[in-house]
């Protein structure tokens, strides 16, 4: 597919569609107008958010407790949980460069795995949820993931390292260069915006970048950022 034809974005079990012509604007998090809509009209993820706040953070708490090691917590503080909870931990209270760089090393040892019933990345959805999906932290932490799923793991471990959810997109957008969907993970700092790279690095996108901006989404919204127009689906 190429970079100028029209994507179409279809939000699960929703009466939105929108009709995504690429462009190559910087990224802003400011721009009311690429408001899309609640997280929560996306069950794909919302049932990622919804499993980390149900099991994920209730382990980590417990992973990080003084009974981590005792046998009544073995089956969940398993050497990858308690490696996470170690890195929170460690994390919390760094400066904010540090916790980036701590969280993208962390993350990028995990192993690629494409998504088998997708060529493409989140982008590329079907109204039964059959062509993706998103997969939780443990289970990433377990098996690895692609690069949407590499950019969830790292919103997540950031935010239990207390960055605001504001302050963090999972952007999704088409990479001329290698003629395909990425996904990255942009932090909105103080003077700046950084973006979590899968090989450790962290950078700033200049204006000529060639990722195309598509969507974003955090655990409360969704936003398009190519300006489409949003209409009913009939």
């Amino acid at each position: 597919m190429g970079c100028s034809r029209t994507l179409t974005i279809v939000l699960l079990c929703t009466g939105f569609y929108i009709q995504v012509n690429a462009d190559t604007s910087t990224y802003s998090f400011d721009k009311a107008k690429d408001y899309l809509a609640p997280a929560a009209q996306w069950p794909a993820w919302q049932h990622i958010v919804d499993q980390h706040r149900l099991v994920q953070q209730p382990n980590i708490q417990t992973c990080s407790g003084p009974n981590a090691n005792s046998e009544e917590n073995e089956a969940i503080c398993t050497p990858r949980q308690l490696a996470l909870a170690h890195i929170i931990t460690h994390g919390e209270n760094l400066p904010d460069r540090k916790k980036l760089q701590l969280v993208n090393r962390f993350v990028n040892k995990r192993r690629y795995r494409k998504d088998r019933r997708s060529n493409s990345t989140a982008l590329a959805l079907s109204e039964k949820g059959s062509r993706n999906s998103w997969s939780t932290l443990a289970s990433f932490l377990k098996r690895g993931g692609d690069c949407e799923d590499f950019a969830s793991a790292k919103y997540f471990i950031l935010r239990e390292m207390g960055f605001k959810a504001d302050d963090l997109r999972i952007v999704v957008g088409w990479d001329r260069r290698e003629h395909a969907y990425h996904a990255r993970l942009a932090v909105r700092l103080p003077d700046k915006i950084l973006w979590l790279e899968n090989d450790n690095s962290i950078m700033r996108f200049a204006p000529r970048s060639s990722f195309r901006h598509i969507y974003s989404l955090n655990e409360e919204n969704i936003w398009d950022h190519n300006r489409p127009e949003k209409s009913k689906s009939v």
